[in-house]
């Protein structure tokens, strides 16, 4: 199956990546982040959320109270509602204390069972995760030029040009979406070989261009960019913070690739279970 292929592939290069002890436990915050995944989601083992997690636990899903004990509450509830749930890890970025995991949920109770392609954040402490925020949307068909919203490569590179890309990519969405200045993303995309993921989008920097312009970033404000090697996301709100936008580029040579996103709208805040909301 090409979902739990992907998954294996992910954990093995994980943990290729860094040094392990001998009895293969997680030891950097991206082997965790997946473990902490696996073990609850694919193994269905909520005894990771002692072993991962730690408190204070802050929470940046609106449907989900702040603690370790909401969160188990949460999670136990969608085991038992959907035995058939579980997650398939494609991508994961790490950058100081965080981790992004780009994934498919399968069977999720939020999307009637559908797949829904995902975004989780994580912030880690002493090798706990503390803080999570996350944005999902639901999978749909292949885009106009046939990609799905989580294939293509997935293997970190070029680790000595993290901050040259990380810049790159900050000037890139600063021109493009927060001033508009669409005609100028020639300077930043090659055109010769952009792969888009978006749904509904399509490859190359002219079909780039053209969606841009019908459906603007309008209020677009970063909040964060994450980098490693030819890795770079950025987590943004739009719409007046009303739209959380995750959006992840490869680079090579210097510039944009390939694109992958999640757009999610934020609930009302009447809604919340926490103060802290998706940001």
């Amino acid at each position: 199956m090409i979902l739990k292929s992907a998954l294996v592939t992910l954990i093995s290069m994980a943990f290729a990546s860094g040094a392990q002890a001998a009895d293969s436990r997680a030891s950097t915050n991206k082997e965790i982040a997946i473990q902490s995944m696996t073990d609850v989601f694919v193994n269905r083992d909520l005894t990771g959320i002692e072993r991962y997690f730690a408190e204070p636990y802050i929470q940046h899903r609106t449907d989900v109270g702040d603690g370790l004990v909401e969160l188990r509450g949460f999670l136990a509830n969608i085991l038992k509602e959907r035995p058939t749930f579980s997650t398939h890890i494609y991508r994961a970025i790490s950058d100081g204390d965080m981790v992004m995991l780009h994934s498919v949920y399968v069977g999720s109770p939020r999307a009637e069972g559908e797949l829904l392609a995902a975004f989780d954040l994580f912030r880690f402490k002493h090798g706990r995760i503390v803080e999570h925020w996350d944005a999902l949307t639901l999978q749909g068909a292949p885009n106009l030029s046939g990609h799905s919203t989580v294939d293509g490569p997935a293997a970190i590179a070029d680790l000595q040009k993290t901050e040259a890309n990380r810049g790159m990519v900050t000037r890139f969405v600063d021109t493009v979406f927060v001033r508009r200045q669409v005609d100028r993303a020639g300077e930043f995309i090659d055109d010769k070989r952009y792969f888009e993921h978006a749904l509904l989008g399509k490859d190359g920097m002219e079909a780039f261009k053209a969606k841009t312009r019908s459906n603007p970033k309008v209020g677009y404000k970063v909040h964060r960019i994450l980098a490693e090697g030819n890795f770079v996301v950025v987590e943004a709100e739009a719409g007046g913070g009303t739209q959380v936008h995750y959006d992840l580029y490869r680079l090579q040579a210097g510039k944009v690739v390939e694109h992958w996103d999640v757009q999610s709208a934020v609930p009302p805040r009447s809604t919340w279970k926490n103060n802290h909301g998706p940001f």
